[in-house]
Formats: structure tokens, sequence, C-alpha cells
């Protein structure tokens, strides 16, 4: 009964830890760190509520491969199933925006909406590809 009441007190502190204020900042810094050594054309402002089933993220910006903005909320709420976390995956049961400003288009030049490319890593310029080796 100890141990139960124990670990129960822990996880609650370590939740209170985390959702302090300079918690938030290292939070978010380091999610947004993540973020860009995955190449995900994403950034989050800054992270202020870390529930075991719910987040709350503020400023949520999605940026096009030409640098311009795609979606940008400015209040992100989502309840995520905690099974799946469990499999290591994500799964979302509802989400919630404010303030949101989405920019799709559609170019002729390109084959999709402006988000899809966003995400492609097809979307690599000249000086990342590459470069062909010469048999002299």
């Amino acid at each position: 009964m100890v141990f139960l009441i124990s670990t129960i007190g822990l996880v609650g502190l370590l939740f209170l830890l985390i959702n302090l204020p300079f918690s938030d900042r290292f939070v978010s810094r380091q999610v947004n760190s993540l973020l860009n050594r995955m190449e995900l054309p994403l950034h989050l402002q800054a992270i202020r509520t870390v529930l075991p089933n719910k987040v709350k993220v503020e400023g949520v910006t999605i940026s096009g491969p030409e640098g311009d903005t795609i979606i940008c909320a400015m209040d992100l709420e989502a309840h995520i199933a905690l099974p799946a976390l469990l499999k290591n995956k994500v799964r979302l049961k509802e989400v919630y925006l404010g303030g949101v400003l989405i920019n799709l288009n559609n170019d002729s030049t390109h084959t999709g909406l402006n988000i899809g490319r966003a995400f492609s890593k097809k979307n690599k310029t000249e000086a990342e590809k590459p470069k062909e080796k010469k048999d002299y």
C-alpha cells in the first residue's frame, strides 16, 4: 500500500514539475530540437500543459519548403489515447484548435497541395542532393 501511494505521489510530482513555467520552456526547446532533427516543418512556441491524457500547446506553425507559413494555430489542445502510447504510437482522440490561419494552395507546377510538399523528403535543394561521381 505504501509503495502504491509513493508511486502515485512521484508521478503527480513529475507532472507538477513538468507544468512549471521554467519546465515549459525547457520541454518546448527539447521538442523543437527533436522536430528540427527529424526535418519536420513544425514549430511549437510553448507547451503549456502536459497531463497524462492531454497536452496544451501555444503557437503551432507548419511551414512550407519555401519558408511560407501553411498553418498557424494560436492554441492547440490534444487529447491522447493512453493505450496507444504503450505501443509507441500516438493516437489523438480529440484536437481543438483556436486562432487558426490556414494557407493551402495548389500550384500548377507542382502536384498536390503545399502541405504535402512540406512533409515530403523529396524537396531537397540542389545543395542538399548528393553529387554524382564522374568517371575520368
